[in-house]
Order: C-alpha cells, then structure tokens, then sequence
C-alpha cells in the first residue's frame, strides 16, 4: 500500500482557479528521471483538462541547482515573473518564478 507521502512514485497535484489551472506539486523520483517520464505524465494530464481551462500556472524555484526552468520550458511553459511569495518548504524558503502555458485562445 502507497502512503500520502511516498516518494517512489511520480505525483502531481493540482487546483482550478475558474479559466487557470495551478501546479501545485508534480514530482518524479531522481531514478526515473532522464527518461521522458516527466514530460509524458504532463501531456497526458493536459489533455484530460476540461474545456473552460485557458492557462496552466506553477511557481518553478529558482535555484540554480535545480534548474526545473528548463523542463517547463521544452514543454512550452513561459516565465511570466518573479514570485513576491517565497515558497516554503519543511526545509527551506526558495525564491520561485511563475510560468504559465497559455492553451487556447
């Protein structure tokens, strides 16, 4: 049985905000990472979003050890701004850019 908190499993979790859609969490463990994973597990949920959803929006740390930057953008998300929220964690407060991917018009 898989807990709320097992981490050998890719998860994301999101919520609806009337025409926009927010990532809230979207994990993959680093071994099943490299592998096109990540990438396919988003393109499939972005089809199953209904029709009314115009924009998808996440908040992407900064740092510059973790660069998710990179992955959101070959998937056609954008920066779109500094956040001015901080984004805390158990461990640490990490500076985050949203992004967003307009999907239709």
């Amino acid at each position: 049985m898989t807990g709320d908190t097992d981490t050998a499993i890719p998860y994301l979790h999101s919520c609806t905000a009337g025409d926009t859609v927010w990532i809230m969490y979207f994990f993959v463990p680093p071994e099943l990472r490299g592998h096109n994973l990540g990438r396919t597990i988003i393109r499939k949920w972005e089809r199953t979003l209904p029709s009314h959803i115009r924009t998808i929006r996440l908040r992407a740390p900064t740092r510059a050890d973790s660069c998710p930057g990179v992955f959101w953008t070959k998937l056609g998300f954008r920066y779109v701004r500094l956040s001015d929220e901080p984004l805390y964690s158990e461990y640490e407060v990490t500076e985050n850019t949203v992004m967003e991917k307009l999907l239709r018009g």
